[in-house]
């Protein structure tokens, strides 16, 4: 089959793709706690945490502390920082012939 100039090879166009998780679980967690107006489910979550950590639950008192102050920077150790030893050079030469030359 050919097509004419100006007709598309895919009338309908691309299928569309289902809704990403991520917006599905912000959808739900937007909506309102039954029983509870006004309050959303994601504020009962946050809510249920800090009791939690209240509580003495240390993973729950991780959990908020890191979205309350954000995570702690980790600090990067590099281990040749202090390194005062001497360099060995190795020199390959300018044409190396099947592989390197030492």
């Amino acid at each position: 089959m050919t097509w004419q100039p100006g007709q598309s090879g895919n009338p309908a166009g691309r299928p569309r793709k289902g809704q990403a998780l991520a917006d599905v679980l912000n959808a739900v967690l937007a909506e309102d706690v039954h029983g509870h107006p006004g309050q959303s489910k994601r504020e009962a979550l946050c809510r249920m945490a800090v009791l939690r950590a209240l509580d003495g639950d240390m993973k729950a008192l991780g959990w908020v502390a890191d979205r309350a102050e954000g995570r702690a920077a980790q600090q990067v150790v590099d281990p040749l920082a202090d390194f005062a030893g001497p360099v060995r050079v190795l020199d390959f030469g300018d044409d190396p012939v099947d592989g390197a030359r030492v």
